[in-house]
């Protein structure tokens, strides 16, 4: 087949290594080298976590001839032309939004939408990607959604038709399985002075990720010595009120953060890590949680991702400081209980092999190209 993706985000998102859009490409062209594989982006700026993908010989990126803006070209006539000119069978917008004018074309068009939270939101660019999601849905062959919940809003609130709309399950990048050896360890343990027992929290480090209730359940369990790592940049208003409460209660040696982590030491440092913390985060997809399943790291988290995080993770309401401290006191002294939480954890992991979804995205392809060449016949 010849596939083609909105490039947007792959392209453009060259801060951070994990990006929905780019892993999907990766494993997709590792998976089927006899494909080939366009990326359309307006332009094409440095970006070091896509160059491994576009050096494989059936990988393109594919930039616009018209001069047109980003948005016109986007959203408009020149990525159409574009579809067309390389003679694209599947066009995927993995951004959550197709160009408006694809059912001209003879490709066939699939949506990827991460999460819905963007019809809860407020403001004029949740408005356009509001009125964007719903043209995409009228106008697409398959409607991928990575949860049950997704899959309602949807149908219910976007009026997608229920048998287009397809569940893939993310897959996570094989670093959170592969960097947990002992170099990578030591190197991050020599690099960060990481403390001998510490719980982690990774990501965006604001009120949602509940570090501040996980800091004082660590001092309300009574275990003097555990401290809490934090890996990820947050507000620095939030940061300073956990700074603040650390020195009034005398736990600041006890308070790592570690704003900067490269991403590679991420699954060394969280495996090592006696409980990981993941928060809901109001409806996005809880990809820390799977990354912490992944390194071998004993979950905690909250009851609203139990469908992402199966029984590989101890449920609890992160507001409530003396049910976790509960937690800290029951998996820090129980070395069984906690491996075989973390063994549950790889198990569910198991659903989520980068293999696992382009193997899904590919049916769907095959099905949605042989569905638009049906409609054409008719």
């Amino acid at each position: 087949m010849i596939i083609a993706f909105d490039g947007y985000s792959a392209v453009y998102e060259n801060k951070r290594s994990t990006n929905y859009s780019r892993h999907l490409i990766d494993a997709m062209s590792a998976e089927y080298p006899n494909d080939l594989f366009y990326i359309y982006s307006a332009t094409l700026i440095d970006n070091n976590y896509l160059t491994p993908i576009i050096t494989r010989p059936h990988v393109e990126v594919k930039t616009q001839r018209s001069g047109m803006s980003t948005f016109m070209w986007r959203n408009f006539g020149g990525i159409l032309e574009s579809i067309k000119r390389h003679h694209i069978q599947v066009f995927h917008g993995v951004c959550g939004q197709l160009p408006l004018r694809i059912r001209r074309g003879d490709a066939a068009s699939v949506v990827t939408f991460e999460d819905t939270t963007f019809l809860d939101q407020k403001g004029i660019s949740a408005a356009w990607k509001r009125f964007m999601a719903r043209k995409s849905v009228k106008n697409a062959d398959a409607i991928v959604v990575q949860r049950e919940i997704d899959r309602k809003r949807v149908v219910e609130e976007m009026g997608a038709p229920a048998h287009l709309v397809k569940m893939v399950l993310p897959g996570i990048p094989l670093m959170y399985s592969e960097n947990v050896k002992h170099s990578y360890v030591k190197n991050a343990n020599d690099k960060y002075k990481l403390p001998e027992r510490y719980l982690v929290i990774e990501g965006t480090i604001d009120s949602r990720s509940h570090a501040m209730q996980v800091l004082k359940a660590i001092e309300r369990s009574g275990d003097e010595d555990l401290c809490l790592v934090l890996l990820g940049k947050g507000p620095d208003d939030y940061i300073l009120e956990l700074k603040k409460w650390s020195a009034c209660h005398d736990m600041m040696h006890r308070l790592i953060h570690i704003h900067n982590v490269r991403t590679a030491y991420i699954p060394a440092i969280t495996s090592q890590a006696l409980l990981s913390f993941s928060s809901n985060h109001e409806g996005k997809y809880p990809y820390g949680a799977l990354h912490a399943q992944v390194s071998g790291s004993a979950l905690v988290a909250e009851p609203q991702i139990a469908d992402v995080v199966a029984d590989g993770a101890v449920l609890t309401d992160l507001n409530d400081i003396d049910a976790i401290a509960d937690v800290i006191k029951q998996y820090t002294t129980d070395e069984d209980a906690r491996q075989q939480l973390i063994a549950r954890g790889k198990k569910n992991a198991e659903n989520h092999k980068p293999e696992n979804m382009a193997h899904a995205y590919h049916d769907i392809y095959r099905e949605a190209l042989k569905n638009r060449l049906k409609g054409s016949d008719d």
